[in-house]
């Protein structure tokens, strides 16, 4: 009686299931990836500047004024 349904389950063909039922989410996943990328990379593009902004109000230090400070301290050390 047990062998019936397992006869049943052979009968049925592996690629009976559409390839585009299984493909659709991983495509849909990589959408999202890509487009979070994109919206990452417009938001940091978007923050530096209006950090420099900040800095420069607030007379706090800022990267390029770091990077200007260490180039002349090799220069003098050289």
């Amino acid at each position: 009686m047990r062998d019936a349904p397992v006869r049943a389950l052979v009968r049925v063909p592996a690629l009976a299931i559409p390839a585009a039922a299984v493909a659709a989410p991983v495509d849909l996943i990589l959408a999202a990836i890509k487009r979070d990328r994109i919206a990452y990379v417009a938001f940091v593009a978007s923050v530096s500047p209006t950090d420099e902004v900040k800095a420069a109000e607030q007379g706090r230090v800022r990267q390029a004024d770091e990077d200007a400070y260490e180039a002349a301290s090799e220069v003098d050390e050289g």
